[in-house]
């Protein structure tokens, strides 16, 4: 999960606009080997980068966890902030990311990405069925931060314009640039 995206230009971190719930729902494919505390995650994806996540795990001003049993689903309701500043770093989706039950941070997994709504608060519901084809155990969480301090890209060659064999009455060629990234110890 990447934390924040483009500095000011990314969108503000949505806002819990109640607290996340598990309450039961016939359509639910939670089962008792599921039952369990649940750490949800809310990322906001704009034009410009992602946001900061909304987490839900009980340490400090953060939402509670949410206790599943079998049978029952997930509802979060989350509302973007920060929209005043501009439709271009208004919210487009929303990526929704959910621990093992019982685990912490490091065992996040992107399991939705939902359409965010007009300037309204957006309803997600996690049935545990592995919607929009995502698998929960396929895409591990990454907190990184996007700062030139901690990342950054270092050109080891300049860059090269090769041609290549003509074939046709074109003249192709080739655009190269080598380089590597770095990754520091902040």
């Amino acid at each position: 999960m990447p934390s924040t995206g483009f500095g000011s230009l990314a969108p503000s971190a949505p806002t819990f606009s109640s607290a996340p719930a598990a309450a039961n729902n016939a359509s639910s494919k939670f089962v008792a080997a599921d039952a369990g505390d649940y750490i949800y995650a809310v990322i906001a994806v704009g034009d410009q980068g992602y946001s900061a996540p909304l987490i839900a795990d009980g340490a400090g001003a953060n939402a509670a966890k949410v206790t599943v049993a079998a049978g029952e689903t997930v509802s979060l309701t989350v509302a973007a902030s920060g929209v005043a500043r501009g439709a271009s770093q208004a919210p487009r989706y929303y990526r929704v990311y959910r621990s093992k039950a019982g685990g912490d941070l490091s065992t996040m997994r992107l399991i939705k990405e939902v359409i965010a709504g007009d300037n309204a608060a957006t309803t997600i519901t996690d049935h545990n069925d592995g919607a929009d084809g995502q698998k929960y155990d396929c895409s591990p969480v990454i907190f990184a931060q996007h700062d030139p301090n901690v990342m950054e890209f270092v050109r080891l060659l300049d860059f090269i314009r090769r041609p290549l064999a003509e074939t046709a009455s074109v003249k192709p060629f080739l655009l190269m640039l080598f380089g590597s990234p770095i990754i520091k110890v902040p």
